[in-house]
């Protein structure tokens, strides 16, 4: 997903963190494959507007054939995620997002049975909200967060005296990631949300008490502030991260 500043058609921030609620459906028939996807306008927050221009941009691999296919076609220098290249939607109006409001809470019970002792069943949950402040202003909350639905980092073996890289995956940290990475030249990060929910010492994962996230624009202003308390089992008191 492709995020846009009001009134900007040169360049832009991709989020590939984006996580909307969307749906969609393939088929294979006697005229060929088609596939329709569904976003919902909600899922986009956008201010409600009654006639405007839409970039848009398609891209099709087809592997057998070595090929692919684009809605809009755009120079060689530039890609896909370069708005000022893509095609334009038209015709679209009075339409608007609403107010974003998603929560997402959980729950989740264990069993636990020692020898000669009687079960336990130790009960735990959490909750996400994401709320849209303004169109272009979003606050992400979490609480007691759960990563359960994250992807599994590959495992590597590392025989140097350094650290492994390893990616973000975690999507309260995803989303709008491209506020917080400052460009310092080369593989150089300033910042690496990785190191949150990670013990320095064991490398183990600890839990994320809880975190707020205010991301998005005022003005021609980009702003992001990110707090996170944690949990460490060789520490007394949690850690801020700020």
């Amino acid at each position: 997903m492709v995020v846009e500043e009001q009134g900007d058609t040169t360049g832009g921030d991709l989020d590939p963190g984006w996580d909307g609620v969307w749906t969609s459906e393939a088929r294979i028939t006697s005229h060929g494959w088609t596939a329709t996807i569904e976003i919902p306008f909600s899922t986009l927050n956008f201010t409600r507007s009654k006639d405007d221009i839409w970039g848009l941009n398609f891209k099709r691999f087809i592997r057998r054939k070595n090929e692919e296919d684009l809605w809009s076609a755009y120079r060689r220098t530039f890609g896909i995620t370069k708005v000022s290249q893509a095609g334009e939607l038209v015709g679209i109006t009075d339409i608007g997002s609403g107010r974003l409001f998603i929560v997402k809470p959980y729950g989740l019970t264990t069993y636990d049975k020692q020898a000669g002792g009687s079960p336990k069943y130790p009960l735990t949950g959490g909750l996400d909200i994401k709320y849209g402040i303004r169109s272009n202003l979003v606050l992400n909350l979490t609480g007691n967060t759960d990563f359960a639905d994250t992807d599994v980092d590959q495992e590597q073996f590392n025989l140097t005296p350094f650290k492994i890289f390893i990616p973000e995956k975690r999507q309260f940290f995803l989303e709008n990631a491209g506020i917080f990475n400052f460009d310092l030249g080369g593989q150089d990060q300033l910042f690496f949300s990785r190191q949150i929910g990670i013990d320095p010492v064991t490398g183990q994962q600890v839990p994320i008490n809880g975190g707020a996230k205010l991301t998005g624009t005022l003005g021609r202003l980009e702003m992001g502030f990110m707090d996170v308390d944690t949990r460490s089992p060789w520490r007394q008191k949690s850690v801020g991260w700020s």
